[in-house]
């Protein structure tokens, strides 16, 4: 949102006071927050505390702004939101003036951590509220509250809760007299809780949380790809395959795919039905992994079945053991001409002709294993030139490249940075290397 606008809509303010409310809002865990950035942030939590620690507005007493991003989460309510695409979500709050301001939101309100234990999985639990880390009384601590902390942690369900000499209360900074969780809350905000209001505390809520040792596997395969390690992802439940919704569907989620099948390389999340529509039931919604779990079992998601998304939405994986830089020739009889495509995290793509020379095809013939070649250039003569295998359909990774003829990879020779060129498709280098492969250089 510009400035001007920010500026604008200060002044449609309604004079009704600033939202707030007496309880804590219970929030989603603080890394949805802190995930959700730039033009395709879209946190739904609700959190509503800035990082000044100022409470959020209520959207609505600012008029217009509804109705100015819709479909992007506003409503009445006043929970942080990045409706304009800002790198993290925000909200407008009073300032000390009585004037009405923005901020970024506290991302870590409401995250717990252990602390004075004998591992990073056991010791005093600590809550981030308003600013300030603070322990929990531990009246009342049982194991329900102590499979939250450490499900909130990352660190598996099952925990033992413990309590501990809470010393120098005079210092100490205690923010809940008492927790009361059903055990399946996502976190401790959500649960049940008694303020501390200088009540006798001696004791202080512990854990030590037990890591997952038994791993659920939930079936999954990639249908619609090229090969066996690309795809769209489907899952299996109750009895029959469907896909997953690519809200949320990043690279994190790819990577643990990746893993959960065995494949190996570099990991790409696919959106928008990239290897085709699925047919069956959409399973899943919302899957929102870390990328270290072993399984999509271990991800955050919805409930089966529950979603709001089409058959176009759904969600693709690649798992390539290529590595960056490995080039090809395609389009042409063979693998020894074609149009030059090279690959860059987790696709192909071709390589713009500005500054080509004869010495940078020799380097791309000899890397893959022939003696000579030769440039063709693109036929035809008009603005739009056809090159002679015909137009890429990628991204151009690479422009202005300059090689001495020398170099044993295209890599290793002069050349602009990846993705950054001023070229259209009708200007990718082809190339046709000597069908006599080199006898002291093997195929790439």
């Amino acid at each position: 949102m510009r400035a001007a606008f920010l500026a604008s809509v200060v002044v449609l303010v309604t004079g009704s006071g600033c939202y707030s409310s007496s309880l804590p809002s219970p929030i989603l865990p603080f890394t949805d927050c802190a995930r959700s950035r730039g033009k395709d942030g879209s946190y739904r939590g609700a959190i509503d505390v800035t990082e000044s620690g100022s409470r959020c507005m209520n959207w609505t007493e600012v008029a217009g702004f509804k109705e100015r991003y819709p479909s992007r989460g506003i409503g009445e309510h006043n929970h942080c939101r990045n409706p304009d695409g800002r790198i993290r979500p925000w909200c407008f709050f009073r300032n000390h003036k009585g004037r009405v301001d923005w901020g970024y939101c506290d991302c870590k309100q409401g995250s717990v951590r252990l602390q004075g234990g004998r591992s990073k999985l056991d010791g005093r639990v600590e809550v981030y509220l308003g600013g300030v880390w603070g322990s929990v009384c531990g009246n009342d601590w049982g194991k329900e509250d102590a499979a939250v902390v450490c499900r909130q942690l990352g660190e598996g369900v099952s925990g033992l809760a413990r309590t501990v000499p809470l010393f120098r209360l005079q210092t100490a900074k205690l923010h809940w007299l008492a927790v009361h969780c059903q055990g399946e809350e996502p976190d401790l905000l959500q649960c049940p809780k008694t303020t501390w209001r200088g009540e006798e505390c001696s004791l202080a809520a512990a854990v030590t949380c037990t890591q997952q040792r038994v791993v659920e596997t939930l079936p999954i395969r990639l249908v619609g790809g090229r090969s066996q390690s690309e795809g769209r992802v489907e899952v299996f439940h109750a009895g029959q395959w469907g896909s997953i919704c690519d809200d949320q569907w990043d690279d994190n989620e790819a990577e643990v795919v990746c893993r959960q099948l065995g494949l190996s390389g570099f990991a790409r999340a696919w959106s928008q039905s990239h290897f085709g529509k699925g047919s069956g039931r959409v399973w899943l919604d919302d899957v929102r992994c870390s990328g270290n779990e072993l399984t999509l079992e271990q991800c955050s998601k919805s409930a089966w079945g529950e979603h709001n998304c089409l058959h176009s939405e759904d969600a693709g994986v690649s798992c390539s053991p290529l590595t960056d830089g490995i080039t090809r020739l395609v389009g042409g009889a063979g693998s020894h001409e074609g149009r030059l495509e090279i690959f860059f995290r987790g696709q192909w793509g071709t390589v713009c002709d500005d500054g080509w020379t004869e010495s940078n095809t020799q380097v791309v013939c000899r890397e893959l294993g022939y003696r000579l070649g030769e440039t063709l250039l693109s036929e035809g003569l008009d603005m739009n030139p056809v090159p002679r295998f015909g137009l890429g359909s990628g991204p151009i990774l690479l422009d202005d490249v300059s090689c001495t003829g020398k170099e044993p990879s295209l890599l290793l020779c002069n050349r602009g940075e990846w993705l950054r060129h001023d070229c259209t498709h009708h200007e990718d280098v082809n190339i046709a290397c000597s069908s006599e492969r080199s006898a002291d250089s093997p195929p790439a």
